[in-house]
């Protein structure tokens, strides 16, 4: 009796430690790594756009407008009934807001669009403000595959001393991604951001102004 009673307990323990063997397996499940993507700061071939002198002697870029698709950094995608979701494994380094803002600051200064071209810091002083609205950065899957991306901005260009208005355009670029996930995204955000970086160094230059 004794020994059988022995028996009941050592089999009673085995199975309390194969269970807790099982639980501590799901609890040490591992989690996917999270991927940080960004958006290449160099613009292909900006240089070219201004072979002749600077336009401006001093220009502020300026991003206006903040939005929970600029501000954080999730990377956003669209799906039908308007549900509109971060990928949870996906995020990006910086700020979208923060990365397009370089892009841009680096793109007039390389394009020599003024002979000054600052952001927008404490006490510095420009003749005119070039302000950036980004309204819609979407991957989406609404549509036919593949996911598109939408990058949408707003320029407006302001003269500093008047505030007045110059000159506004809203800019629309259209990118389908090379595959249906984050990476494919970020792949058509990075050709997007170079797109529309283009566009409006390319239109800021063709406004006439009185220098």
């Amino acid at each position: 009796m004794k020994k059988r009673s022995m028996l009941k307990t050592a089999t009673g323990w085995t199975l309390t430690a194969l269970t807790i063997a099982g639980l501590g397996g799901c609890a040490t499940k591992t989690v996917p790594a999270t991927h940080y993507y960004r958006i290449d700061i160099q613009t292909p071939r900006i240089e070219t756009l201004t072979p002749g002198k600077p336009c401006f002697t001093s220009l502020e870029i300026a991003m206006a407008h903040p939005t929970r698709l600029t501000t954080g950094s999730d990377i956003f995608y669209l799906e039908k009934g308007h549900r509109q979701q971060p990928y949870s494994f996906s995020r990006w380094y910086e700020t979208f807001g923060s990365m397009l803002e370089n892009k841009l600051l680096l793109a007039f200064e390389k394009a020599h669009v003024a002979e000054t071209v600052v952001g927008v810091v404490g006490g510095t002083r420009a003749d005119y403000r070039l302000e950036i609205a980004t309204l819609d950065a979407i991957q989406d899957f609404t549509g036919e595959r593949p996911s598109k991306v939408r990058l949408s901005c707003l320029a407006t260009l302001i003269k500093k001393k008047t505030r007045e208005s110059v000159a506004s355009k809203l800019f629309e670029i259209e990118v389908p991604a090379p595959s249906d996930d984050a990476e494919g995204g970020v792949a058509a955000f990075n050709e997007a951001a170079d797109r529309i970086v283009t566009e409006i160094v390319r239109w800021t230059v063709s406004i006439p102004i009185q220098r």
